[in-house]
């Protein structure tokens, strides 16, 4: 009778992508006359026997001084003739296992300054290589070393990060083997097959390699405020000092404001290593200057920054806001951070001169009574009324501030008390430049013919005031301390704009108030204003004194000023011309020149 054998076989596989052990188990369920066949199956186990199992031991080592790498001390030279520190880096392998071969390749693959994306160490063998690979034939149990020469970048930034380096390692490919020998694998229980290790730049730093400095800044700026208009340049003397350890990668910050420009950077010659990158839109107008990689500790900096201001627009801010700040890569104590920033506020003031000055065309006037006998009510074309009288009238802003509105006023002796006219306006104020005047209701009131042909071939005469001497200043004359609220008939009386009303009163004369808006004004610009009218011969011919005057004047405010600087402190200036009359003489009149200048009284 035939007799049946059972076997068991158990099995563990290694796999070398996953690091995981299988165990499985073969049943054999044999009969004992078919033995010799079913022994077959047994032969296709060998096939399931287990790989050598290579143990690796190693190591990498930057042989450097205590752990340290001296920038200052180059020992090496590259290609190009410059100087560098260098150091040897030591990768080491050993490998032993059961049943695995008596020499083995591995693929060694050393990578420096792993952790920066811009590395600081290189390859001496092959300059800007910072990764190499080779192969290493090693015999079981027997330590093999290879040393390369490595450099650190001259003028590194990063003197903070460690250096740090690896080695990583695998089998290579041509490995002798036997047709029945299975290729061997790396232990998987070796968490890791990369080996590593770290050295540090040298610092000043004490005992315990740690800076940490104490930067500080003092300033000087080259005026207390700032004339706006005026062309001089703003200069910052900066003194940047670190009290305590090295400073890393030390930096000033200046933020500008955008209506001042960065003209240039000076510093000491004695002072080499500063390095100033120019505010751009792109960096948000910050002007940044590298004052030392690192800055020695106790050691000082001088910095002068000009700049030029901008600010002739109502819309900039004031005053001149900059902002200074300096750091460095390491770190300073909480506690001495208060020095490491300035806010400096520089004020602007206004300084204007303002002139008007007048012409009156003809000059002398010619007043003869007899060429002008046609009655009031008959009285139909303009020339029949008198001789032509033209005042012109020139605003100038001679600077250096802009000015961004003024109001002039020319207060007009039209009529008599008793209503008789007196000068007869024949046309709106003729505008030239940046102004723009009212109307005016009183021009020809008796609507007479008018020669506008006549008018507009003078206007096109520009004025000549160049034979005019300028006029002095006269006395104080009268202040406001508010803002001048644009004149009209409704204007209330208060004790505020009371000085205005007094200068607008013609007193008993029946004026014609011409209110006229100048500006903007920048510094050399200036506007015209032709003012034409006629002489009532009738009226003067009626008069029984023999010589008369006759007055008109000019009154005029600033209203605004860049960026909304309170224009009160200007005082309010006005200037009455007369000129007398005879009833049977050539005579003349003309309105005399006046100017005023208004000077800084407060700053803003």
């Amino acid at each position: 009778m035939s007799q049946k054998l059972l076997f068991t076989f158990f099995f563990r596989v290694n796999s070398k992508r996953t690091n995981q052990r299988t165990s499985f188990c073969l049943c054999f369920d044999f009969k004992t006359e078919n033995l010799t066949k079913n022994l077959k199956s047994l032969i296709l186990l060998e096939r399931f026997r287990s790989r050598p199992v290579v143990r690796v031991d190693g190591n990498v080592i930057l042989e450097a001084t205590n752990g340290q790498i001296d920038p200052e001390n180059k020992t090496c030279t590259l290609k190009s003739g410059t100087r560098v520190s260098c150091l040897t880096i030591k990768g080491c392998l050993t490998y032993e296992g059961d049943a695995v071969a008596t020499e083995l390749e591995f693929q060694v693959t050393f990578k420096l300054d792993t952790k920066k994306a811009m590395p600081r160490l290189f390859f001496l063998n092959e300059e800007g290589s910072h990764e190499q690979t080779e192969s290493l034939h090693l015999q079981k149990g027997k330590k093999l070393c290879k040393w390369s020469y490595i450099y650190l970048l001259p003028n590194v930034k990063d003197k903070l990060s460690s250096l740090e380096v690896q080695m990583t390692y695998a089998l290579g490919s041509s490995l002798d083997l036997n047709d029945n020998d299975l290729s061997p694998i790396i232990d998987p229980r070796q968490n890791s097959r990369a080996l590593n290790d770290a050295a540090s730049i040298l610092k000043d730093c004490g005992l315990d390699n740690i800076c940490i400095p104490d930067l500080q800044i003092a300033h000087d700026v080259s005026m207390a405020n700032y004339l706006i208009g005026s062309e001089e340049k703003l200069e910052l003397n900066l003194n940047m000092t670190n009290e305590g350890e090295d400073a890393y990668e030390a930096s000033l910050y200046v933020q500008l404001p955008r209506h001042v420009s960065y003209i240039r950077t000076e510093t000491n010659e004695m002072v080499a290593n500063v390095l100033c990158s120019p505010p751009t839109r792109e960096n948000d107008f910050v002007l940044k200057c590298d004052l030392g990689n690192p800055m020695m500790a106790f050691s000082m900096t001088s910095l002068k920054i000009l700049l030029k201001p901008n600010i002739n627009d109502g819309n900039s801010a004031m005053p001149i806001q900059i902002k200074l700040a300096a750091n460095s890569s390491n770190p300073e104590l909480t506690t001495s951070l208060d020095d490491n920033q300035v806010d400096l506020n520089i004020p602007v003031y206004v300084e204007t001169d303002f002139v008007i000055r007048g012409l009156s065309d003809p000059d002398p006037l010619s007043h003869n009574a007899s060429a002008y006998l046609v009655p009031r009510q008959d009285i139909r074309h303009e020339s029949e009324i008198g001789p032509e009288l033209v005042h012109i009238y020139q605003v100038e802003n001679r600077g250096p501030s802009d000015i961004l509105e003024a109001q002039v006023f020319i207060l007009w002796p039209s009529f008599r008390p008793n209503g008789e006219p007196l000068l007869y306006l024949t046309s709106q104020p003729i505008v030239e430049g940046l102004a723009r005047c009212e109307i005016v209701e009183d021009v020809n009131p008796f609507k007479v013919e008018i020669d506008r042909f006549h008018i507009r071939s003078i206007s096109q005469d520009r004025p000549d005031f160049s034979s005019q001497e300028r006029p002095k200043r006269d006395s104080d004359g009268l202040q406001i301390q508010m803002e001048y609220k644009e004149f009209s008939s409704q204007l209330e009386p208060n004790p505020r704009d009371q000085d205005l009303l007094d200068q607008l009163d013609c007193g008993p004369t029946q004026c014609t108030h011409m209110a006229c808006t100048v500006g903007p004004l920048k510094k050399k610009e200036s506007a015209v204003f032709r003012i034409y009218s006629r002489l009532w011969s009738g009226t003067i011919s009626k008069l029984s004194h023999s010589h008369y005057e006759i007055s008109s004047r000019l009154v005029a405010i600033v209203t605004k000023l860049p960026h909304n600087v309170d224009p009160s402190f200007l005082d309010i200036k006005s200037y009455t011309g007369t000129k007398k009359f005879s009833n049977y003489f050539k005579s003349r009149i003309f309105v005399q020149n006046w100017s005023y200048k208004t000077i800084r009284k407060s700053q803003f």
